[in-house]
């Protein structure tokens, strides 16, 4: 036998090698068994989310809302309202989940800092406050 296979060989399967083996076998089989086990798939919402934010034209303060599931795909026929002073402007979100409404406020309207915009889809409401929140919100429908 050649010298540099003998000592391959008796390196090998010395006690200790074979001790570090198994033991690292062992402990990657009882992590694997492990996280195998623990592992529990929690369900994703079904129940619409509404993603919107607002804009000024002018003297209107356009409102654009997006409606999409868990995934972030759209999702189309949610009917969004946005009140602004008593009055509320509804819209159906089409096929690409967008619901877009233009809300007149006049130039003798309150301004915009001041103001409250109620948000209803489908039949949650929310209330809205322009000035102390920022232009982007998100929300869930609790299903």
């Amino acid at each position: 036998m050649k010298p540099i296979i003998y000592e391959i060989r008796r390196t090998l399967t010395s006690k200790f090698v074979v001790i570090m083996i198994v033991a690292i076998v062992g402990l990657s089989a009882l992590l694997a068994y492990e996280s195998a086990s623990t592992f529990s798939p929690s369900p994703v919402p079904t129940a619409p989310q509404l993603t919107y934010g607002y804009y000024e034209n002018g003297s209107n303060i356009v409102m654009v809302s997006y409606s999409h599931n868990a995934y972030g795909n759209p999702v189309s026929k949610i009917k969004v309202s946005f009140g602004y002073n008593g009055t509320f402007y509804s819209a159906l979100s089409g096929s690409n989940g967008f619901a877009n409404s233009t809300i007149p406020t006049g130039k003798d309207g309150p301004p915009l800092s001041q103001s409250t915009i109620h948000i209803r889809f489908s039949g949650i409401h929310f209330l809205h406050l322009l000035g102390n929140f920022p232009s982007i919100q998100q929300r869930s429908h609790p299903g």
